[in-house]
């Protein structure tokens, strides 16, 4: 569903928050998502990725997860959007793309969402 709208958005930077990030699968997904629909690793797209536990941001920034929270996922996605772990753990740890975490935001501390205030609203 939110590939078949993305398509239809025309111009400009499209900016999605995934709130109670947690450790970062979901925001991770959303921009492996979003490089599908756009056919690019680089799409015109910002995730800003909160939650109220700072701990799990930490985790989430980082990108770094054992193979088991990954296994669901298609072999071509992994090889695509995540970087195995060297030497001994080559075979249990990955890491998100770069791509994939370019697109991704986590502010520490910040559980809120984008405003939708305007200045004009608040003055």
């Amino acid at each position: 569903m939110l590939t078949e709208h993305v398509r239809k958005f025309k111009g400009g930077q499209i900016l999605l928050w995934c709130c109670a990030a947690s450790t970062g699968e979901e925001p991770y997904l959303m921009a492996v998502t979003m490089a599908e629909a756009f056919g690019t690793l680089r799409p015109p797209v910002k995730i800003l990725a909160t939650d109220v536990d700072t701990n799990v941001l930490a985790t989430a920034q980082a990108g770094v997860y054992p193979m088991e929270r990954l296994e669901k996922i298609q072999e071509e996605r992994l090889r695509r959007y995540f970087q195995r772990g060297t030497g001994a753990r080559a075979k249990s740890w990955a890491r998100s793309s770069p791509s994939a975490r370019s697109i991704c935001s986590m502010p520490a501390g910040r559980c809120a969402g984008p405003s939708t205030r305007s200045s004009a609203a608040t003055s």
